[in-house]
């Protein structure tokens, strides 16, 4: 009986030990009884999905590809105009009218000209030049650009700018006053006569064309003292015709 109660005490013995044991295996481990919340990652798929930016274009470094824009008719924006001589439709010269203008034309001083222009090659005698840029002074005869130098200033370096009709109008003064210009040849003789009776001789130098919105034969030419005319062309009057004439210099001692 007494060895049973030992045998039986040994066992408890061995027990307790064994419980001892395993919760000093345990010991610094996590006891709170709170559920643990267990995270399950999904394995990647093998061909993920395309990833869409989210970007505006404006902060998308990749620039949008543009839509092609819808075909515009393209406008002409050439000016309308000329410098100085405003672009319009005259008549054209009926035949009593080209025969007068192959003839001799003799004007008389005008009030309030300038000067007067004479070239003896296409018969123009005395052509009354306006210091202003008008129509109405167009109609009446040439015209002198304000901007540019008259022949009496007191300047080596000049440009005497000149403009008149190579048309015009019907019954003006200035009807085809420079219809004869294009015949002009190197050495032809320009006259301008001031009001006082100064006389300034050019000899024709050069004659280009030009476009009418190019202002550039308006400029000084350097080392030279110079007359300039200017009309349209034929036989539309797009272009404009240029006249050069250098006035000849004195020789210094």
């Amino acid at each position: 009986m007494i060895l049973r109660f030992g045998i039986v005490m040994m066992a408890c013995a061995a027990f307790l030990a064994a419980v001892v044991a395993i919760s000093l295996a345990n010991t610094g481990e996590e006891t709170s009884t709170r559920p643990v919340a267990v995270t399950v990652r999904e394995p990647e798929p093998t061909n993920p999905p395309e990833r869409r930016s989210t970007l505006t274009p404006k902060e998308s470094k990749e620039k949008p590809k543009a839509r092609p824009e819808p075909e515009t008719e393209v406008q002409d924006t050439t000016p309308t105009k000329d410098t100085p001589i405003q672009q319009e439709v005259w008549p054209e010269a009926k035949p009593a009218e080209l025969e007068a203008a192959s003839k001799p034309r003799k004007f008389k001083v005008a009030p309030g000209a300038a000067m007067s222009l004479t070239i003896k090659d296409i018969e123009l005698y005395d052509a009354p030049v306006y210091d202003e840029e008008s129509e109405e002074a167009l109609d009446k005869g040439v015209i002198h650009i304000p901007e540019t130098p008259m022949p009496n200033d007191d300047a080596s370096v000049k440009n005497v700018y000149l403009a008149g009709h190579r048309l015009g109008y019907e019954g003006t003064a200035a009807r085809m006053i420079f219809y004869e210009l294009p015949s002009l040849a190197k050495g032809d003789e320009i006259l301008l006569r001031d009001r006082d009776g100064t006389k300034h001789t050019y000899s024709v130098s050069e004659r280009f064309v030009v476009s009418p919105n190019e202002t550039w034969p308006i400029q000084p030419v350097e080392n030279r003292d110079i007359v300039t005319l200017q009309t349209c062309t034929g036989p539309d009057y797009s272009q404009r015709l240029i006249i050069r004439a250098d006035k000849p210099k004195t020789a210094s001692f």
